[in-house]
């Protein structure tokens, strides 16, 4: 099984945060019609596949919600991380 990753708020994270906000907006950028998007589809894939997928801080980068911050997990393994999808799709 493959290793979550998982920081606590370190500078690493922010830094990495900062980053990734910025090929989200890029991502976002690129969307005509939300419901027929990648973005869409991938987090729809990953509800479903992830129970927990809320205590993803990532996830909520992605869904462009607040309450990232406040997560106990950041970022999905594999095919699943929401970072190697915005480096594909920026």
């Amino acid at each position: 099984m493959e290793k979550i990753h998982s920081f606590e708020n370190s500078p690493d994270e922010e830094k990495k945060i900062k980053e990734l906000e910025l090929l989200a907006d890029k991502v976002f950028d690129k969307i005509e019609n939300w419901d027929d998007s990648e973005v869409y589809i991938f987090l729809t894939k990953l509800q479903e596949k992830y129970p927990d997928h809320a205590d993803y801080r990532l996830y909520h980068l992605l869904d462009s919600s607040s309450l990232f911050k406040s997560c106990s997990k950041f970022d999905f393994p594999g095919d699943d991380s929401i970072e190697k999808f915005l480096r594909a799709h920026a």
